[in-house]
């Protein structure tokens, strides 16, 4: 959640983020994009996506609802505000 909150920090449209674009670097905010590069950035919140899809995968085989977790994970990555 968090590097994508980052991420749409740098390059989300300040109407749709609710916040102006940039804010977090003009606090000084240590972010994913300022430690990691955006392309980085972008790759390692997709890293974290496919491991948890993994992870809920794996609950799903053992019978476990998780669709509300595939959801909310999917809404997370796919967000733009």
């Amino acid at each position: 959640l968090q590097v994508q909150d980052d991420i749409l920090d740098g390059i989300g449209a300040t109407e749709k983020t609710g916040k102006r674009q940039g804010s977090d670097i003009q606090h000084e905010k240590s972010t994913y994009p300022a430690l990691l590069g955006l392309d980085n950035a972008q790759k390692k919140a997709l890293d974290l996506y496919q491991e948890a899809m993994d992870s809920l995968s794996l609950l799903a085989s053992q019978s476990y609802n998780t669709s509300s977790l595939e959801a909310l994970a999917g809404f997370i990555i796919e967000r733009d505000n």
